[in-house]
C-alpha cells in the first residue's frame, strides 16, 4: 500500500527567503509560522505558534519566491514533509533531525509590504490610489462563482 505525504499550510512568512546555490541549481528557504488560539482549562486564552521550514527547489517557483515572497506575507503552500539528519560541530557525534516542507505549489495570499504601500498611497493622495500587484499571470476558471 502506498502512503500519502501531503502538507498544506497557510501562514505568515517569518523571514525573507534565502537562496542557496549548488552546481545543479538552487533552492529557496524561509520559515512559515502558523498559530493556534485556544482556551486552557482555567479559561485563559493561549496562543501557540508553530514554525515550519519551507524549501523550494523547482526553478520557476524559486524565481517567484525570490521576487515576491517577503517577511510578513501570508502565503499558501502545498508540498510534502521531509526529514534529514545532520551533525553540529559543537556537539560531536550527536545527530539532529530537521523537518522541512518541500514545496510543489505556492500561492501569495496577502503581502504586508504591498498592503502598507496601498495604505500609504491612499492616505497621501486625495482621490488617487495605486495598487501594487505582482505580474503573475491571471488564471481564469469557468466556475460561476
Amino acid at each position: 500500500m502506498r502512503g500519502v505525504n501531503k502538507v498544506i499550510i497557510v501562514g505568515t512568512v517569518g523571514r525573507d527567503p534565502e537562496v542557496k546555490t549548488f552546481e545543479n541549481g538552487e533552492i529557496v528557504t524561509f520559515s512559515l509560522a502558523t498559530n493556534e488560539v485556544y482556551k486552557d482549562k482555567n479559561g485563559n486564552t493561549v496562543e501557540k505558534v508553530e514554525w515550519h521550514n519551507i524549501v523550494i527547489g523547482i526553478p520557476n517557483m524559486c524565481e517567484i519566491a525570490k521576487k515576491y515572497v517577503k517577511k510578513g506575507d501570508i502565503i499558501y503552500v502545498e508540498g510534502r514533509m521531509s526529514s534529514r539528519q545532520y551533525e553540529k560541530a559543537e556537539f560531536p557525534g550527536a545527530k539532529f533531525t530537521a523537518y522541512e516542507v518541500k514545496v510543489n505549489a505556492l500561492t501569495l495570499i496577502s503581502s504586508k509590504q504591498r498592503n502598507n504601500e496601498n495604505n500609504q498611497n491612499t492616505e497621501n493622495s486625495s482621490n488617487e490610489s495605486t495598487s501594487v500587484q505582482p505580474d503573475i499571470p491571471n488564471e481564469t476558471d469557468d466556475l460561476p462563482f
